[in-house]
């Protein structure tokens, strides 16, 4: 129970101590009701009334306070039972992240071009394709966290939906303009041969013949999606980095806080 609600429920049976006691005396004089038996034998029932209403509540109050008391221990003792699990999940989650940062300073060491195909790949139907790559850091990646970091605590698994939410806007934010652009591309290349009378329904677009233009077109969307694709694994790997920087934090808090 929060110590305002104590304070407020302590606050109104003083209110009501006092309050009780002065409307009896108040009714009793102004005749309001009858009144069986002396004025005075009255008057000094009021104090064993009002000593009464006194002693209950203070014996109330030491009551609720007693019972707070045990359940706030009994949820130290059930946290502290809990601590070694979250710390064993927590390190098996920030040793996965480590190694996936090892493994995103490999990819960021290669040297990109138009024949090294990392996360995307150009399809002959002139699409941008996610590959196997990019899965196994993404959503495997994220699916592999989720089973271990859900069990620890809120503030970590806050931690691990804002870093999934980055991640899943990353590709909006740097894929889209090659994506785009491949998309301006293809309806130009098919609206050209359609009217050829080309049947473009059974055929792979990159069977299509390009005149000089459209090569040197199709040039530079493949060198602007590489590029782009270098600039979405970097920024990917400072998110999980930061991810792991945080998760690190909150572990060796843990630690300190734990007291055998």
């Amino acid at each position: 129970m929060k110590k305002n609600v104590i304070k407020k429920f302590i606050l109104y049976i003083l209110i009501l101590i006092i309050i009780i006691p002065v409307i009896i005396n108040i009714l009793m004089f102004l005749h309001i009701f009858p009144v069986k038996g002396e004025v005075d034998t009255w008057v000094s029932s009021l104090s064993s009334i009002w000593g009464a209403i006194i002693g209950g509540v203070v014996s109330g109050v030491l009551t609720l306070i007693g019972v707070q008391l045990t359940i706030k221990h009994n949820n130290e003792l059930k946290k502290r039972e809990e601590y070694p699990e979250k710390i064993f999940r927590l390190e098996t989650v920030t040793d996965f992240l480590d190694k996936s940062n090892d493994e995103f300073e490999m990819l960021l060491a290669m040297d990109f071009g138009e024949k090294v195909n990392v996360f995307f790949v150009i399809d002959d139907n002139y699409q941008i394709i996610k590959t196997h790559k990019y899965y196994l850091f993404t959503d495997k990646l994220l699916e592999t966290i989720n089973k271990d970091i859900v069990y620890v605590d809120s503030k970590c698994y806050r931690i691990f939906f804002d870093t999934r939410r980055k991640i899943n806007d990353l590709y909006q934010e740097l894929m889209w303009d090659s994506e785009y652009a491949l998309f301006e591309f293809t309806q130009d290349l098919i609206g050209e041969h359609a009217k050829k009378g080309i049947e473009l329904f059974d055929i792979e677009w990159s069977t299509l013949a390009l005149n000089e233009k459209q090569e040197l077109e199709l040039s530079n969307i493949k060198k602007n999606l590489y590029k782009n694709e270098r600039k979405y694994i970097f920024h990917q790997s400072e998110i999980v980095k930061d991810m792991y920087y945080q998760l690190t934090d909150h572990y060796l808090k843990l630690i300190k806080e734990i007291d055998y």
